[in-house]
């Protein structure tokens, strides 16, 4: 079993790379887009990755 903490930093960086995978799908490129996809992205990831760790406790 993962710890809770592993699980966060996983999805954090999973959401990092589908942040900037879209952003260069959409046509976006730069600093300011790229730190707007990753920081939403990243949070969002880390959410979800702390939810999968809470969902697989039970």
């Amino acid at each position: 079993m993962i710890a809770k903490d592993t699980a966060r930093r996983i999805g954090a960086v999973t959401g990092l790379v589908l942040g900037w995978a879209l952003m260069r799908f959409l046509g976006y490129s730069g600093v300011m887009p790229a730190a707007i996809f990753g920081a939403s992205f990243c949070v969002v990831g880390a959410i979800a990755g702390e939810q999968w760790h809470g969902r697989k406790r039970l």
